[in-house]
């Protein structure tokens, strides 16, 4: 015992903490059992949950965490790396019948020289957009949305824009654009929307509230001796 303690006090063995937990991912708000002893779990997206440790500990030293499902075999869960200051671990539920994220092309009739535009989806509306916005551009827009968490825009103004849809996923409305600000020479131009991989919504894993995530995760906390 007393060498147990002067090992500790000297920073020779760190304190190995033991975390672990279960909680229920159905539905969309908060999950079912959300706090536990030293835990509490937050839902960030679709399959994606975060642990919030009550204490700051330094190093995560390994995770484990596994979805338990009432009619099928257990899946392995993705760990995200540990964020010691904020003191949180993500956790990825794997999705056994898969979304099929839609994706939507954006093609202009003509390569745009002046002007502004915008994209509408689902009653909201971007920022005004210059008739050359980048993707970059056009993807932050979108995602600035309330009803747009996650998205992934390709292409340019000339070639048009290729919109991938992560959060929301499965089906979603279809954007639309307001092309009445942009020109070619002077020229009206007209914008298209065409969905080219309708979204899929499948049979979300947590839909069943008999399902489980369970994890434990092993940190420490003080000095890690040599």
């Amino acid at each position: 015992m007393a060498n147990r303690i002067f090992k500790k006090l000297f920073g020779l063995v760190p304190e190995m903490i033991s975390l672990s937990g279960s909680f229920a991912p159905a539905g969309t708000g908060a999950p079912t059992a959300s706090k536990g002893k030293g835990w509490s779990v937050a839902r960030v997206g679709v399959g994606h949950f975060r642990v919030t440790l009550e204490r700051k500990y330094t190093t995560l030293v390994s995770a484990l965490a596994t979805l338990q499902l009432a009619s099928a075999d257990d899946k392995e869960c993705l760990i995200g790396p540990y964020d010691a200051d904020n003191r949180t671990i993500d956790i990825f539920v794997p999705d056994i019948s898969a979304f099929v994220n839609e994706i939507q092309d954006i093609d202009f009739n003509s390569v745009p020289t002046t002007g502004v535009w915008t994209i509408s989806f689902d009653g909201e509306t971007t920022e005004e957009l210059a008739y050359n916005a980048n993707a970059a551009v056009v993807e932050a827009a979108l995602e600035s949305l309330s009803n747009i968490a996650d998205v992934s825009v390709t292409g340019d103004y000339a070639s048009g824009f290729t919109i991938t849809f992560a959060d929301p996923a499965g089906p979603v409305a279809d954007v639309t654009v307001d092309d009445t600000g942009i020109l070619t020479n002077s020229t009206a131009i007209e914008a298209s929307v065409v969905e080219t991989t309708p979204g899929v919504s499948g049979a979300d894993v947590s839909a069943n509230a008999n399902n489980r995530v369970n994890f434990r995760f092993f940190v420490t906390h003080g000095k890690v001796g040599l």
